[in-house]
């Protein structure tokens, strides 16, 4: 960019060179009649360009974003941006100019979203899926706005994803086990470990398998708390419980090696105290016995890992192995957590106990959860009308 004097007539040239959103050189010209006026005509120029976004790349912008959040989001937040980004929106706009992506495009985008099916599951992605998408998107387009003053129009003129007025929204389900379930998964893992050599990998790994589903499935804990439990969390006594104050994120990298990254619990909640069941604790305190036996034993030792946390595949394989052996139906590791908050609610515990134990930030979101799961309440409630009006028949 320049400012100079012409020597024929003695008027101010303005030229601001740039890239255009296909990569192209370009310049911008422009005249004024007094020095003055040309560096004010240079600055609006200058602040044109970068408020429509023509010379930054969204790629760039998407990585001074997550390069920003590094600093207040959790290391397992932060992983969640960098694959929706890979996966679902670099791909389109990556090496696309922020200040060319228009409307249409991102409805285009939207469009094709719509239409793909999870690698994993090979079914449609989930509508809650889908908006945390749109919302990545837009966090980047909002932090465009805040650090570079680029405008993000274009971004306010699209909408959420929303469900079809035609379709007729299914209920989710909430899958769990019963505890005869579980039972005939222990029964089944006990009997495996019975089998095999005490001296060799696999029974160490089935036993700390075995601990964990049943960690999981009688204290309500997030797989990544139970897993960070050290020896020194776990209080044994008259009530004997748990202390969460941390949580732990596995990533697998490079020649398949993992990375273990000890981080906050999910929110302030989630730090707390949950009382466990004698029987639990039996469990927990025998395979306590068992890492004794390891060299190097000290406090610090992993409560279920030993030297590590338990590896979220070797907990996977192996779960999944018994889970089909004893006939069991197929239900995800986190289903352990709804199969004890599923108990509780059986079993008549308030709702704000239930939140407190699975270290929810209020009760409305166990509600939201699980709300389904208390048809009797509902019939109760329905029900004390009916004895309101024989009452008031009696009158």
């Amino acid at each position: 960019m320049s400012v100079f004097r012409r020597k024929d007539n003695g008027t101010w040239v303005i030229q601001v060179s740039y890239k255009t959103s296909d990569g192209k050189h370009s310049r911008i010209c422009a005249t004024a009649k007094t020095r003055r006026l040309a560096l004010e005509k240079e600055r609006e120029i200058l602040a044109k360009l970068k408020h429509d976004g023509i010379n930054l790349k969204f790629k760039t912008i998407a990585k001074e974003y997550i390069d920003d959040c590094k600093d207040y989001n959790r290391v397992t937040t932060i992983d969640s941006y960098n694959r929706i980004l890979n996966n679902h929106i670099l791909p389109t706009f990556g090496e696309m100019f922020i200040g060319e992506i228009k409307a249409d495009l991102i409805n285009d985008w939207k469009k094709k979203l719509n239409s793909l099916k999870s690698p994993a599951t090979n079914k449609s992605y989930s509508l809650e899926f889908k908006n945390h998408v749109y919302s990545t998107l837009q966090c980047v387009f909002k932090y465009a706005v805040k650090k570079y003053d680029i405008s993000d129009i274009e971004m306010r003129k699209v909408s959420r994803f929303r469900e079809s007025p035609n379709d007729i929204s299914k209920e989710e389900v909430i899958h769990y086990w019963t505890i005869e379930q579980y039972e005939k998964f222990d029964k089944t893992i006990s009997q495996k470990i019975d089998s095999l050599n005490k001296t060799k990998l696999k029974y160490s790994q089935y036993e700390a398998v075995r601990t964990m589903v049943s960690l999981l499935f009688f204290s309500g804990l997030r797989k990544g708390e139970a897993n960070a439990l050290q020896i020194t969390d776990f209080h044994d006594g008259k009530t004997p419980y748990l202390k969460i104050t941390k949580s732990v994120s596995q990533k697998v990298k490079q020649f398949k090696t993992l990375e273990y990254t000890i981080t906050n619990p999910k929110n302030k909640s989630s730090i707390r105290e949950v009382p466990i069941p004698q029987y639990l604790a039996k469990i927990l305190k025998d395979h306590i016995e068992k890492l004794k036996k390891m060299p190097d034993y000290n406090q610090d030792f992993y409560l279920v890992g030993g030297y590590r946390p338990l590896p979220d595949t070797t907990l996977l394989d192996f779960k999944n192995s018994i889970e089909k052996q004893a006939g069991l139906p197929h239900i995800r590791v986190h289903d352990l957590r709804h199969s004890y908050a599923t108990m509780l609610i059986n079993k008549g515990v308030p709702i704000e106990s239930i939140a407190t134990l699975l270290g929810h930030s209020t009760p409305e979101l166990t509600w939201s959860v699980y709300s389904h799961l208390y048809p009797k309440t509902k019939n109760e409630a329905v029900s004390k009308i009916d004895e309101l009006l024989k009452e008031n028949n009696k009158q």
